[in-house]
This record gives C-alpha cells, structure tokens and sequence, in this order.
C-alpha cells in the first residue's frame, strides 16, 4: 500500500469467496477494536486494483548496493580469492607504461617508468629478477573479491594483501597461501561484462583512501612500496571453479615523506646485497658505479672505512641512502603529483605543482588460490 496505517492502528484484510467469486462487498476490515475477532499475523495480500493498490507499493528494490560501503568484505555475494602470479614494470611508452590520472587534471602520470628506464640503460634487468621472485614464492600479492556475480555488478568489494613466503606455488588453483595481514586493503568497485573497476583515485575520500604495501624485488630481497590512493583494474574470467584476471594494473603513489624515510633506506639495503651477493661480477661493477661517487662527499667520507667501500671491498661494503638520493637513479624517485593535504591525508589537487607523491603503476595476471 502507499501507506502504512499509524502506530497502535492495525488493520487485517479477510477476503471471503463465495462459490469462487471475489467482489468488494466480500471485504471485512478488521481493526483493534475489533476483538472477537481473530488478526492473522502474517496475511499477505497480492496487489489488486480494485483495492486501490499499485505492484510497486510492495516491490523489494532491485539494488541494495546502498546497504553496503562496497569495499573490501561489505559487498553482497560470494568471495573470490586470487593470487598475482605475474607481475610487469612499465614500459617506456604505450599501453604498457601504465599511465594513469591521479588528481583529475587529465594529465596520466607514471614516474616509476622513468625510474625502470633509467635502470634499463645500466643494463640491468629488472623485470627477470621481479618475475623470478613471484615464480619462487618469495614474492606473494593476494587480490579477494566479493561480489553477486563474476560478469557484472554495481557494488564489489577488493581487498590487497600481502602473503607470506612459502613452498614454490603451482598457480593452478590450487594453491594455499597465509595473509601477512588479518584484513587487506579494502577498495570499491564495480563489474561490467567482466572487466573490474575499482573507485578512481581522484575521486577518493580521506576515509575512503586505500592503502597497500606493494612487495617488489630488485634482486635478492623485497622492497616494499608504500602505495596511497590505490586503483586496481583487471578482466575477471572464469572456467568452472577457476578464476583468472589478465590485463590487471595496480595504480598508486608513494608519499613523499615515505620515499625519505622508507624507500630509500630499502633501495640502499637492497641495492648492497646485490653487491655483496656477487662482489666481482660485472653486474656489481656497473652498480657500484652507479651510486658509489669518486668524489662525493657522503661517499669519500664512507670509504675512508675500507670495509664499508664498495670499489675497494664489494663483498662487505655498504650503499647509503644518500648514495641512492644522489645516483641517476635517486633523480628519478621523486614526486610527480599534489594528493595529499598538509597532514598527509587524501586530497587530489587536479593540476597541483606541490608535489607531493610519486606516482607507480605495473600491470600483473592473477589466479584462483586459498587463503
């Protein structure tokens, strides 16, 4: 009915049928005053013209996404679990540098590109040691999606996480791996003939944001990227029980503040246990010459202690995060895009100048696993 008749007033509706017929004369209202007489409790009535009572009045909506926040596990349906078991650097150029619009300016950025071209033209690669990781097991992101259906669908839920390393994974479905964290990094999205979307990064919230500790790895160790204002895209497909993603990409940026404090520190110890795992390696020489300054002063200070200096003791020295700062390399790790306010909290500023955060994307293919 269009209305619901007011509080302490209820009111039945009995239909007697005579010899198959139904007319308005056969309607007996019943109200609360009405005591002989029983009230059923749970009479339902089809919609009926002839009672003034429209089939909308008591249809159930068709979309309840508005009961959910549609991020992370709060979305409707069935949960599906996946694992990267491909990860790409961005290419220079092309569909495969993984551009994308942070703060609504129309402008795509990606600075890590720039980054992996410049550790391109060392002769250092990059991709096979990144890939060579995840095919080992050492390297483990996980991808949960929680959704009414795997082609299309207006409120679907992602989580990110990290998992823990462990024996080689077949990446067959089978696969079973541990969440480094108890909930993952929940996103919004949606579903359209597959292809998955989540909330555009210039279109989140301070309390929307999401958040996700991106594992890569330069060579014998991880880095851990510190990824703010994430957006995942990706084609989900299906083959029975087992579920795929291809053409995924992972957008995000690394604050400022964390490019100093967190990224540099982890690049240094990485870029030394390159070193010290192969001293005397053509490689090591290259990267030695790299960050390592004849003349600088943070790096003639270091090799006045013999141990500590790379051309004179790879096998036990040491690069600093100064050392990186200064590199070819460390020019290149630098903020691109204003997203974030004074305090550090989400806040795009399409066109901004004060950049704060560094821009990443790389694309990955996930498969189903259990976690």
């Amino acid at each position: 009915m269009s209305r619901r008749p007011s509080h302490g007033v209820s009111v039945g509706i009995a239909l007697l049928a005579l010899s198959g017929a139904c007319s308005k004369s056969d309607l007996i209202i019943v109200t609360d005053e009405q005591t002989d007489l029983p009230r059923p409790a749970d009479l339902l009535i089809p919609p009926s013209s002839d009672l003034g009572m429209e089939s909308k009045d008591l249809a159930m909506p068709s979309d309840l996404a508005s009961q959910y926040s549609c991020r992370g596990e709060d979305a409707p349906g069935t949960s599906y679990k996946l694992v990267m078991n491909k990860l790409t650097l961005p290419s220079s150029s092309g569909s495969g540098a993984f551009l994308y619009d942070y703060d609504g300016d129309g402008r795509a950025e990606n600075q890590l590109k720039n980054l992996i071209s410049t550790v391109s033209l060392a002769g250092l690669d990059i991709q096979t040691t990144l890939q060579n990781a995840v095919t080992s097991g050492q390297l483990i992101n996980l991808v949960a999606l929680k959704s009414s259906s795997t082609d299309s669908s207006s409120c679907v839920g992602v989580s990110l996480n990290q998992g823990k390393p462990g024996p080689t994974p077949r990446f067959d479905g089978t696969d079973t791996f541990m969440p480094a964290m108890a909930m993952g990094s929940p996103l919004g999205g949606t579903l359209s003939s597959g292809r998955l979307v989540t909330t555009d990064s210039r279109s989140l919230k301070a309390d929307t944001e999401a958040q996700f500790s991106l594992q890569i790895s330069l060579g014998s160790g991880l880095v851990t990227l510190p990824l703010r204002g994430v957006h995942v895209e990706g084609t989900l497909q299906s083959s029975g029980s087992l579920r795929t993603m291809s053409s995924g990409v992972l957008h995000g940026v690394v604050a400022k503040s964390d490019i100093e404090r967190k990224l540099m520190p982890a690049l240094a110890d990485q870029i030394t246990q390159m070193i010290n795992s192969d001293p005397y390696s053509s490689t090591s020489q290259t990267i030695i010459s790299l960050f390592e300054s004849k003349t600088a002063p943070v790096s003639v200070n270091k090799c006045m202690t013999m141990s500590r200096c790379c051309r004179l003791s790879p096998a036990t020295c040491v690069i600093l995060p100064e050392e990186v700062s200064a590199s070819p390399i460390g020019g290149v790790i630098a903020p691109d895009v204003e997203v974030l306010d004074a305090a550090g909290k989400w806040k795009p500023v399409p066109g901004g100048k004060n950049y704060n955060a560094m821009s990443v994307g790389m694309g990955f293919t996930a498969i189903s696993a259990w976690f």
